[in-house]
């Protein structure tokens, strides 16, 4: 069961908001189905249906509905398939690399910021727009891939089917 702040008004709720609670959802049902596996017990113990929980109308009286999560469920499996795993990143690190503060007996930071600059960019920059709700280093990321078309948002990447300098772009754009 997953409760929800969104409301339903009239019978419907904001479609972005019901897709992200799905996967949320799917989220939760596929780490008890793992924990389950490794328990020794059957998976298919927890159902993929779950059960979202929203405001109704204006009220603050709540509403339910049966959510059907194996759609979510697939694409969380494929997608988990296809990560890079851990220790395939650590390893293309190079030796030696911290992003250790260093800090004093006062818990003050005592590295200096421009060896902290440096250690952070050995590591490339995946800014897009909407990391700048999100993410304390969206500033630095943003100033790191100026130039780059994954500063114009993942859609516009996207578009520019793997075209990744701006550069680039405005010049096959004037034909050269």
């Amino acid at each position: 069961m997953e409760i929800k702040s969104f409301a339903v008004i009239d019978g419907q709720a904001d479609p972005g908001k019901t897709a992200a609670a799905a996967t949320q959802s799917a989220v939760y049902v596929m780490a008890m189905r793992e924990l389950l596996a490794e328990l020794g017990h059957p998976p298919e113990s927890v159902s993929h249906d779950v059960v979202l929980v929203c405001p109704e109308n204006f009220a603050n009286r709540p509403t339910a509905t049966l959510v059907d999560v194996r759609k979510q469920l697939t694409v969380l499996r494929r997608q988990l398939s296809r990560l890079t795993r851990l220790e395939s990143i650590l390893d293309a690190l190079p030796a030696g690399l911290t992003f250790d503060l260093a800090y004093d007996g006062d818990q003050q930071a005592t590295r200096p910021a421009d060896e902290l600059r440096k250690a952070v960019s050995t590591i490339d920059a995946r800014y897009s727009p909407d990391c700048l709700g999100t993410c304390e280093m969206a500033f630095f990321c943003r100033d790191e891939s100026a130039g780059s078309t994954s500063a114009l948002g993942r859609s516009v990447r996207d578009d520019l089917g793997g075209v990744e300098s701006i550069g680039t772009v405005l010049g096959l754009a004037r034909g050269r």
